[in-house]
């Protein structure tokens, strides 16, 4: 595309600039401590927006300077440097998820993902399939897909595609000069901006994975290269010290936006991809200066990393997501170092037996490529298509009643029979059921679900009523809503009319009780106090399932022990009482038809940092916002099939001499108590 370059300055060489490669490294280790569920990192998902940031300012630069040097920007050679760069490990990566989908390492709901999603990142659309499908980023961790971190590769390359088009128009429209680009990408950059910020309100998915509302962190490098094509430094001190303190500021940004920073943060779109965008821009530009920020992203080994980084991003998600905890044995840090050291391992032989050689003509000379490629996507799609056949793939029960009733007209009902009712969810429980309700809600909505979610949660009380408690020692007053949460529940129960009971509570019932004036102080698993909370815990779920109800209990998720030892352990901290309540619940499941078991214990197990996952779980044991979506998401996929329990029929009242048939019934009893101490 011929841009005439009538600019009659020379622009300035990019060269090779070490401590880009160094803030690649950067970008690419935040990512991988992301996925690794570091606390600290808890927003290391940035690191894709450096990356957005840094290919616009080098993509821009190169085009800039070959139509400044050459007059035009052959779109060929660019497209062509472009996929001998990104395809080779892009296809190995598929081929190897591809390759563990037929080894066994997914389970069935990955593998279905892998019909759509393998598809999709070879056609370079993976984030407007994600967006199709309604995926989320930050919720969908039950079973998250092998290759959804391609919803990156895929935007890039929308980018790569569509950008040198635009570059080369604009400068075509001025004479080779920048200013209609400049024009241009500042308004697509604000309308990018606007666009994430409107969507971000009520679909941060769809601002998330958008290339659209992603294109002004891209552009935002752009600008950058526009603005440094003939000058990269300052000869003036003053304004090198400015920039080394701009790239400093920017850095410091970038971490604490990497600890503090969360996918459900309602700031995020656009603010706190604004703000790592600004930083990241000055990061650049300080890069391109010579002073300390530049020096200390040039560092050695930062600098290997960012020559890897491609191929850290590739292979990391898929191993990470292979070698769990569970599979190793190990505990969560040890599972990290072995995650690393493999995905370093796949990382360095990929980029010297592949990526390299590919790139530069070394392999796959001439027009071998052309033929090559499109060969190996159809081979990993055919390899996918019969990998995924066999696995069994929901009913869709109104699809089948349309094909029956197409089939046979006379015979079948209506299809609108064959629709069922939403089907109907009362959560009652105490503080720890509040984020699982709005966990609940939100997942069923993004997910459109046919569930209706209503909710009883009384904070700070159990199941268990009756005596005096006890919490670290200290004696504690009762609650009278306590004395009268069952009644609460049972009032839900009468006007909701669930289908299915989830019971989200057990942390107050595992606190010492001493249940008479003369009874010691007793603690789990003392058989006495065990059976006193058996007995309630059974009355408690024969008074929710009276009215036909499916009844399941989730059970209590120990709270990791704390480290200071002058600290009194709470309850639910300590494994021997967690494990006696939990054994009670398996035990009162067998007991009363009316339940279904809930085995959160294996689900939470399978998170890429085990049941105490700090991207999941508080210090304290709670569900972080990610880790009530994951449970919520889980469980909805489990109760998705329970239905009402039927109930006995009626039986005849029995006579009673001297009694008027239609007496009315009796009062329903007074909330359970035991006598306090003193009574």
């Amino acid at each position: 595309m011929n841009s005439r370059g009538l600019d009659s300055q020379k622009p300035v060489p990019l060269g090779h600039v070490g401590a880009l490669d160094g803030l690649r490294g950067v970008a690419v280790l935040l990512v991988l401590a992301f996925h690794a569920h570091l606390t600290a990192a808890v927003g290391g998902f940035i690191g894709v927006s450096v990356f957005f940031t840094l290919s616009g300012f080098l993509i821009t630069s190169l085009l800039l300077r070959e139509s400044a040097s050459s007059g035009e920007i052959s779109l060929r050679s660019f497209w062509s440097r472009r996929f001998r760069r990104l395809l080779p490990a892009a296809l190995m990566t598929q081929a190897l998820v591809v390759l563990m989908g037929a080894l066994g390492v997914w389970d069935n709901d990955q593998l279905r993902m892998l019909r759509t999603d393998v598809p999709a990142a070879l056609a370079q659309v993976a984030n407007l399939a994600f967006i199709a499908k309604g995926t989320s980023y930050a919720g969908d961790m039950a079973s998250p897909s092998p290759l959804s971190h391609y919803w990156s590769l895929s935007l890039e390359e929308q980018f790569y595609l569509l950008f040198p088009v635009l570059v080369g128009l604009c400068l075509l429209a001025a004479d080779g000069r920048r200013k209609v680009l400049v024009w241009v990408l500042g308004f697509a950059s604000m309308g990018s901006v606007l666009l994430s910020w409107r969507l971000g309100q009520d679909r941060p998915d769809r601002a998330y994975f958008g290339t659209d509302t992603r294109l002004f962190e891209l552009l935002a490098g752009a600008l950058l290269a526009c603005g440094t094509l003939y000058r990269m430094q300052f000869n003036s001190v003053w304004a090198r010290r400015a920039m080394t303190a701009l790239g400093a500021v920017g850095l410091v940004s970038l971490l604490w936006m990497t600890n503090q920073g969360s996918l459900s943060s309602t700031w995020l779109h656009p603010w706190g991809f604004l703000l790592v965008t600004a930083s990241s821009t000055a990061l650049i530009a300080s890069c391109l200066q010579p002073g300390p920020v530049g020096s200390v992203l040039s560092w050695g080994p930062l600098r290997l990393v960012g020559t890897y980084s491609y191929g850290l991003y590739l292979y990391h998600w898929p191993i990470f997501l292979w070698l769990t905890p569970k599979r190793l044995g190990l505990s969560l840090y040890p599972t990290i170092l072995v995650q690393l050291g493999v995905t370093t391992a796949a990382a360095v032989a990929s980029y010297h037996f592949l990526e390299h050689p590919i790139r530069t003509r070394t392999w796959l000379k001439g027009r071998t490529p052309l033929v090559l490629s499109p060969a190996t996507g159809l081979a990993v799609f055919v390899a996918t298509v019969l990998i995924t056949s066999a696995v069994p793939t929901p009913v869709d029960r109104l699809a089948t009643a349309a094909e029956a009733a197409a089939s046979n007209p006379e015979e079948a009902r209506p299809i609108a029979e064959e629709i069922e009712p939403p089907q109907r969810l009362l959560v009652v429980g105490d503080e720890t059921a509040i984020p699982l309700v709005e966990a609940l809600t939100t997942t069923a909505t993004r997910t459109k679900s046919n569930v209706v979610i209503t909710s009883s949660v009384i904070p700070n009380c159990g199941t268990t009523v009756g005596g005096t408690t006890y919490l670290v020692g200290v004696a504690q007053t009762p609650d009278p809503s306590c004395a009268t949460a069952l009644n609460t529940w049972k009032t839900a129960v009468a006007t909701d009319h669930p289908d299915v009971i989830l019971v989200a509570a057990g942390r107050h019932d595992l606190v010492d009780r001493k249940m008479w004036v003369e009874d010691p102080i007793r603690s789990f698993p003392d058989p006495a106090l065990v059976e006193f909370v058996g007995a309630e815990a059974s009355q408690t779920v024969e008074a929710l399932a009276a009215d036909g109800a499916t009844v399941t209990w989730l059970p209590v998720l120990p709270a990791a022990p704390s480290t200071d030892p002058n600290q009194v352990p709470l309850p639910w901290s300590l494994e021997d009482r967690v494990l006696s309540f939990n054994l009670l619940l398996t035990q009162l499941v067998e007991s009363q038809s009316a339940m279904k078991p809930l085995d959160v214990a294996q689900f939470v197990s399978t998170w890429s940092g085990g049941e105490q996952d700090p991207t999941y779980r508080t210090p304290s044991g709670e569900l972080t916002t990610l880790g009530a979506e994951s449970v919520a998401t889980w469980f909805l996929n489990t109760a998705n099939e329970w239905r009402r329990q039927p109930l006995p029929a009626p039986s005849a009242p029995t006579a009673v001499p001297g009694v008027p048939a239609d007496l009315a019934p009796p009062p329903p009893p007074e909330p359970r108590s035991l006598p306090a101490d003193g009574e």
